[in-house]
């Protein structure tokens, strides 16, 4: 394994557990303390919300572990400074936590993310994106009642949107990674994606 990664999600505040917007931020937290304890010479950079603080800022410079507070949601304006950074930044595997509304609520959001896995790869960057929930076929329904925007135009645009997003991200990230058997029988059955690409 290399001795740097870089961790793109939402993730609580250093020093505490829970986030004020997503679940997904107290997944990261106990996935990097899973990987500081296996990995204990691994330098993690973590590219992470703004959350309850108001400005970019090193959240925490401990050890090997940086956080760096750069994005917030729904800010095309912040998310392109956070591209900027990784685009640059000297590592080459970037791991991203991705649910999705994870940038923002509306499509376009979920677009961006398409945009920054082309121009990191076109960098030469190895990018790992594990998916929490799958919004392709018969899960779209359940998904839409979750995050309660059940409209039948938005079923219509996730219907024609997400299969070529899943498709697209496939192609763009080094591996597609997802925490359920049925959410891998998903991405291949619907988003036609070669299941040796997800793990």
């Amino acid at each position: 394994m290399n001795n740097t990664i870089s961790i793109i999600s939402s993730y609580p505040i250093y020093g505490k557990y829970s986030h004020t917007h997503s679940a997904l931020a107290s997944f990261t937290s106990n996935l990097v303390d899973g990987i500081k304890k296996n990995f204990p010479d691994l330098d993690i950079s973590i590219y992470a919300d703004r959350g309850e603080l108001k400005q970019n800022t090193l959240d925490a410079h401990v050890s090997n572990l940086k956080i760096y507070r750069i994005w917030e949601r729904n800010s095309l304006t912040s998310l392109a400074r956070m591209l900027s950074k990784l685009i640059v930044d000297p590592n080459k595997t970037l791991l991203f936590q991705y649910e999705w509304t994870l940038f923002g609520d509306s499509l376009l959001y979920n677009a961006f993310f398409l945009l920054a896995l082309t121009l990191l790869r076109l960098r030469g960057k190895n990018c790992y994106v594990v998916f929490h929930g799958v919004i392709v076929g018969k899960s779209i329904v359940a998904n839409l009642k979750k995050y309660k925007v059940l409209t039948p135009l938005k079923v219509l645009l996730l219907s024609i949107f997400s299969v070529p997003f899943y498709f697209l991200a496939s192609l763009l990230a080094k591996k597609i990674i997802v925490l359920e058997t049925d959410l891998k029988k998903q991405l291949v059955a619907f988003a036609y994606i070669d299941s040796s690409k997800i793990e």
